[in-house]
């Protein structure tokens, strides 16, 4: 039970670790292993999700002057690291976060037309699959070296895709799926119910309050669109992946949305509604 109370030196050894529910504390475990190891050790892991994340934290130690090998699948070795003033003076360039960027990309597809830049494409970050969905969906992408620009298709199409690795893109792929002809599978469904929110309810909630329909068949989810919404009320589940999903909605549409506890999006992107004003949409905080 919390609070619990943790005590080092940490020492590292070779484990096993089960990677089922997350990446992210995979990717810490590796950091604090490679800082704190005096001899190589073997990381183990089995049912690897998000897959891509490890593949960006591991490049990302290597850029530090962390040496690790990895057999690209469900085994890491860690080699002690020799820590000095070098790695104070080391430049890293920031990508852009594809999480946040793809639901803009999609509220180009939707509604219109939306350019970015800032965004490294092709990139290690899983979300930048993104873009070849919205190809697969019929939308225009027009990808330059310093801006990628997406515009709406007047038939969108529907699209089946594996999101066992990506489970963020899930809520905008979600809406989406509403505005394209068919039926369009998203797999992954496992994926959803240790997020911000049971990130499955959440988007089943969403689709319904937009009028389109969806089943879940084992770990797949179908969405049925179009959309079919005058005025719509939902709830964030304090999920700031639900909040832009449902924004997003309107872009294609032109009917409000009133989202509650949408304050959520402070978690990954602050400046979401002043970006989404520049598309046009009108924002009412309260």
């Amino acid at each position: 039970m919390l609070p619990f109370r943790v005590k080092g030196p940490l020492i590292p050894k070779n484990i096993t670790v089960d990677a089922a529910q997350s990446s992210q504390y995979i990717s810490g475990l590796m950091m604090a292993m490679g800082y704190a190891a005096t001899k190589p050790v073997t990381l183990r892991l089995y049912h690897i999700v998000s897959f891509p994340y490890l593949n960006l934290t591991i490049r990302l130690m290597k850029h530090f002057g962390y040496t690790l090998d990895w057999n690209g699948s469900d085994e890491v070795v860690i080699h002690p690291h020799k820590h000095n003033s070098e790695i104070i003076n080391i430049e890293v360039d920031v990508e852009g976060d594809w999480s946040a960027a793809a639901a803009l990309l999609v509220a180009g597809a939707v509604g219109g037309r939306v350019s970015l830049t800032g965004l490294t494409y092709p990139s290690l970050q899983g979300d930048a699959a993104i873009m070849e969905v919205l190809k697969n969906s019929g939308a225009q992408v027009d990808i330059m070296p310093d801006q990628i620009t997406v515009t709406q298709s007047p038939s969108l199409t529907a699209f089946n895709y594996h999101a066992e690795h990506t489970p963020d893109l899930f809520p905008v792929l979600s809406v989406l799926a509403l505005y394209a002809r068919g039926t369009s599978t998203i797999s992954g469904v496992s994926r959803l119910w240790n997020k911000e929110s049971n990130r499955a309810h959440a988007v089943i909630e969403l689709i319904k309050a937009l009028g389109g329909s969806v089943e879940i068949h084992g770990d797949v989810m179908h969405i049925h669109g179009p959309v079919r919404a005058e005025e719509v009320h939902v709830h964030s589940f304090n999920d700031h992946r639900m909040v832009m999903a449902a924004a997003v909605a309107t872009a294609g549409s032109a009917f409000r949305i009133t989202i509650d506890d949408a304050e959520a999006i402070n978690k990954s992107y602050p400046d979401f509604f002043k970006d989404i004003s520049k598309l046009g949409a009108q924002v009412s905080l309260t």
